[in-house]
């Protein structure tokens, strides 16, 4: 008998017990037995407080106190499924002023927009209440940023002044495929809602692509003529800035003093042709990043560049035939600096390395550099 068998039957047997309690025992116990024995002493000298109906809300909603889940199911009268709606809503307001920092009445105001707007535009999804609920605080999100376009703001103007935070965005973008599928308007308006904190923006931008709802950011664009992806934005075309347009930006930071050389390598001048044939980027510059926002593109880049070698090996039929060493990509190489106008030494290189480490990555330390050669064995 296999331990969910198990779990089932315990249950059954013991429904005031929240089953990842349940789950948690079978994992400690020699046998069911044991466990099935422990429970019936503890129930008969320590009976459960609440009713059945608190101990599953308590499996739902693990953050929330027992005493807490017991007075919301007791305002709905005992109503499980009332409860547990008015506990969602709220759970989703809790979130949503989390993220965006704003008050909870206006983020409740928001999420009821957005609950309307999902059930309007058919996203419900039917018998999986989860999946339902992040797209609706998704909406939500996206409304928000959104709503915090600026009249004067033109995403089209290639000639304008680049920020840094921006051409730091970009460089994610490129690096990582599935955020090239977001509406660039929406990642622009985010880095300005979120004071130009790159690291929160990739942190929203996944929320979307790894639920599968790019299309949202487009259908939620209140300027729905100028939204694009990367892949058809005149900003970024077939993954990299067209020719004549990197020259501008190029210029345009030489002329700001604007110093971004991680942007540059990762976009440098080249035919689509080009870049087809040799689309892994073989240098990345860490200079004028913080520890958090370096380690954040290290681990994009490095993943990236660890697949691009896994996919070849898997088209050439033997994966594990050329061992731990890169084969078909060349080494990756992190300008990490040497630290010299850090207070407390070089950081961020003491930073990738423990990333590098952790991760099993192999690589030479040189002075200023890293060079990533392979992966061990064994771990993806």
């Amino acid at each position: 008998m296999n331990d969910l068998t198990n779990l089932d039957i315990l249950s059954d047997i013991f429904p005031t017990y929240p089953r990842s309690e349940l789950a948690a025992r079978i994992l400690c116990a020699k046998s069911t037995d044991e466990v099935i024995e422990e429970l019936f002493l503890e129930q008969q000298s320590q009976p459960r407080k609440y009713d059945v109906g608190v101990y599953h809300l308590k499996d739902m909603f693990p953050k929330m106190r027992l005493d807490v889940l017991a007075a919301h199911l007791d305002n709905c009268n005992g109503d499980m499924a009332l409860c547990i709606d008015r506990l969602t809503a709220s759970d989703l307001v809790h979130r949503l002023s989390e993220i965006t920092g704003l008050s909870p009445r206006e983020s409740q105001l928001r999420i009821e927009k957005a609950e309307a707007k999902v059930t309007s535009e058919k996203l419900v999804v039917q018998s999986n209440r989860e999946k339902t609920d992040n797209r609706i605080l998704s909406c939500a999100i996206g409304e928000v940023i959104f709503a915090n376009i600026s009249s004067n703001w033109n995403g089209s103007d290639l000639t304008k002044k680049i920020s840094a935070s921006e051409m730091k965005l970009k460089s994610f973008i490129l690096a990582e495929s599935p955020l090239q599928n977001l509406n660039y308007n929406f990642l622009r308006c985010a880095l300005n809602f979120f004071h130009n904190d790159v690291v929160k923006v990739l942190e929203i931008a996944r929320f979307f692509t790894d639920d599968g709802l790019e299309k949202l950011t487009f259908m939620l664009d209140p300027e729905r003529r100028r939204a694009s992806p990367l892949g058809t934005n005149p900003v970024l075309e077939s993954g990299t800035l067209p020719v004549q347009s990197q020259v501008k930006a190029h210029k345009t930071i030489a002329a700001s003093g604007t110093e971004n050389s991680a942007f540059l390598s990762a976009v440098s001048i080249v035919s689509p042709s080009q870049r087809n044939a040799n689309s892994v980027v073989s240098s990345i510059d860490l200079h004028g990043y913080t520890v958090k926002e370096a380690i954040a593109y290290v681990e994009t880049s490095v993943n990236a560049w660890w697949k691009a070698e896994r996919d070849q090996r898997i088209q050439d039929g033997r994966i594990e035939r050329f061992g731990s060493k890169a084969h078909f990509v060349p080494d990756l190489t992190i300008v990490t600096g040497r630290g010299l106008h850090s207070s407390g030494g070089p950081k961020i290189k003491s930073a990738v390395v423990r990333w590098l480490k952790q991760k099993r990555f192999i690589f030479e330390e040189l002075i200023g550099l890293l060079v990533i050669m392979g992966k061990k064995c064994g771990n993806g």
